[in-house]
């Protein structure tokens, strides 16, 4: 008689590092929930309230967001810290893409306030109870402090969680997926039924960006920029300071003014500014594209040295250059649509000489698409449905 007994299947990771950035970033939204319990417990009672929100940002944003998941990560992969900032994208940008990011800033600033009007609305139209502000501090210090804790932090350390742990590691399994569950997270990670709604558009856009510039800076810049802008319209409000009589007068013309004419104008601001955020993002998008061909300029030029091939390529003239990085382009395409069988007409297109494609195949971007398996995202599974869970208790207290 044949054993018709089947053993059960193994829990098998297959992507170690998906896995592991899982659990830092489980372990970082539990350490985020522990800190808020014991805010909430008291335990800073005998400290002055804003300064005491100042402490609990600055260890949730500094020690939790920034260092807690760079040093696991750095001890789980076995791996630098140099290496751990390079996999979280810390890669230079050229100044056109700062000035694109800062621009970017503003123009999702100005969705922000759209979004968060539309949400707050839905929100109420369920019953939901906004809480009562009280006056706050607006004094010069209090602005430094807030454009450190609310502006900089925030743009900085978020984004190391978010883009670079997050993104960075789930990219090679599509990053549609990657920018999807990283703009999710960001937006569970507030806790906040008021917030989830614009921060999680804003999370797609910041991905999206990431994924285009192929760096995590322009992320920072835009978050920053959002965040600060947000800030020193608070305080302006408050204080009178230059500009505070406009805002008044632009926010009384919308809310107070003619009703159709107000709506048609806002209409049209609202799809100018998505118009100009897709354009922008455009634009990084190319000088990504160029930086990636003067990085691969740099670096064949690089290999090359020393070599048979230094005499054959003028790696100062761009247009050789250009035509060399097309074909290894096109064999990069090549590659990935044979599964890794390469034309052998196409090598020889580039060039006869045994073991110049080998240097060539050392400057490609070679980003393999691999299918995702349920025990590698696990964590990401039990961080999200932890961050869905607080997000809805936060809904729920708003309407009790």
């Amino acid at each position: 008689m044949e054993n018709d007994f089947q053993p059960k299947k193994k829990f098998i990771i297959e992507d170690k590092t998906i896995f592991y950035s899982g659990l830092i970033y489980f372990i970082v939204m539990f350490c985020f929930v522990m800190v808020k319990i014991f805010s909430y417990w008291g335990v800073f009672n005998g400290m002055d309230t804003e300064w005491a929100n100042r402490l609990v940002s600055t260890l949730i944003q500094v020690g939790i967001m920034f260092l807690l998941p760079l040093i696991l990560y750095k001890w789980l992969n076995k791996t630098t810290f140099k290496q751990a900032f390079l996999n979280f994208s810390f890669k230079k940008v050229n100044w056109k893409i700062i000035l694109f990011s800062f621009i970017l800033g503003f123009l999702v600033f100005i969705l922000t306030n759209y979004l968060s009007s539309f949400w707050s609305g839905l929100l109420i139209f369920f019953g939901y109870q906004f809480s009562s502000s009280t006056g706050g501090d607006y004094s010069t210090l209090a602005f430094i402090f807030s454009i450190i804790t609310t502006a900089m932090m925030p743009g900085f350390c978020e984004e190391i969680s978010h883009r670079g742990l997050l993104l960075g590691s789930l990219k090679n399994n599509g990053i549609k997926r990657a920018i999807l569950i990283s703009a999710l997270l960001f937006g569970f990670m507030h806790f906040n039924i008021v917030q989830f709604g614009y921060a999680f558009v804003i999370g797609l856009i910041l991905g999206l960006v990431t994924a285009v510039s192929r760096s995590i800076f322009p992320a920072m810049i835009i978050h920053f920029s959002n965040n600060f802008l947000s800030v020193l319209i608070d305080f302006s409000l408050n204080n009178n300071w230059l500009g505070s009589q406009l805002i008044n007068n632009v926010s009384s013309f919308f809310y107070n003014g003619n009703i159709l004419l107000s709506s048609i104008l806002s209409i049209l601001i609202l799809i100018a500014v998505c118009f100009g955020i897709l354009y922008f993002i455009s634009l990084i998008f190319a000088q990504g594209k160029l930086q990636k061909f003067y990085d691969f300029q740099k670096n064949f030029k690089e290999q090359i040295k020393g070599t048979e091939f230094e005499n054959e390529f003028d790696t100062s003239n761009k247009r050789q250059m250009l035509n060399l990085y097309t074909q290894i382009s096109m064999l990069d395409i090549q590659k990935k649509l044979e599964g890794g069988k390469l034309n052998e007409t196409l090598m020889k297109n580039i060039s006869e000489k045994p073991g110049l494609i080998d240097i060539l195949l050392m400057e490609s971007e070679l980003e393999k698409k691999q299918k995702p398996h349920k025990a590698d995202y696990l964590f990401i599974y039990c961080a999200i449905f932890l961050g869905a869970m607080g997000t809805i208790f936060s809904f729920l207290w708003g309407i009790m």
